[in-house]
């Protein structure tokens, strides 16, 4: 494929690729994510997904099973405590389950890539993910240097934006929130932004910022994809006060 070809990577059609030649897409992009963590001297954990306690994200539902226990939501917790016990390079690339998930981007069962390379700040983290991905559309679609999603065309080779999550939500909706997300500011933001928040949906400042993103999302990665940083501490049960 040629440098300026465009790998296009929606769902298959009876007049595109079939299910087979995208499973073997499938295959060969987990394998390239394996290879490049590896050659980074990541460890790759395995790790249970029957686990004896939910996930505490209050946002997140787990599937309970029948005799005790529940089916991991994110192996995040996991990779920690093997930080905490001295690997200081950790990867996981396994199925978790997420109930009531179900939309044209989310399943209730997927495959989800998470590492964690301790001491090292955002940016290098960033590297990493800039990296893994180029790497995957390299291992497809060699040359290649952009991708098709939702009809957008995608640069992955050139530099990736990065933006704090209030500098977005100024930008692409015309929301104004103070530094600490607080309940009044997003209300005020999702006003000024001219969304209407049905009975239920603005209650509490992460209900507020969930209808927020909802809305952000459509406006970020379509020319090239988007860091997003500066989160409230209330996104993350591990980083909430």
């Amino acid at each position: 494929m040629a440098a300026h070809e465009i790998a296009r990577l929606d769902a298959p059609t009876a007049s595109g690729r079939t299910r087979r030649e995208v499973l073997r897409l499938r295959q060969r992009i987990l394998a390239t994510l394996r290879a490049w963590l590896d050659a980074e001297d990541f460890f790759a954990a395995e790790v249970p997904l029957l686990i004896r306690g939910a996930c505490p994200d209050v946002y997140l539902a787990s599937f309970v099973v029948p005799g005790g226990g529940y089916l991991t939501t994110s192996t995040e917790y996991l990779i920690k405590r093997l930080v905490a016990g001295g690997f200081e390079r950790v990867y996981t690339l396994a199925p978790n389950f997420r109930a009531g998930e179900v939309s044209p981007r989310h399943g209730p069962e997927f495959t989800m890539l998470e590492w964690s390379r301790a001491g090292a700040d955002l940016a290098r983290i960033e590297r990493d993910a800039e990296a893994l991905v180029r790497a995957s559309l390299a291992a497809i679609a060699p040359g290649a240097t952009a991708v098709t999603w939702g009809g957008h065309t995608v640069d992955i080779a050139g530099p990736w934006e990065r933006l704090t999550v209030r500098d977005a939500l100024r930008r692409h909706l015309g929301a104004d929130v103070d530094a600490t997300f607080s309940l009044a500011s997003l209300r005020a933001g999702i006003d000024a932004a001219g969304l209407r928040a049905g009975p239920g949906l603005a209650d509490t400042a992460r209900d507020a910022m969930s209808l927020l993103m909802g809305h952000l999302q459509p406006h970020l990665g379509t020319t090239r994809p988007t860091f997003l940083t500066a989160w409230p501490a209330f996104e993350t049960s591990s980083a909430a006060r």
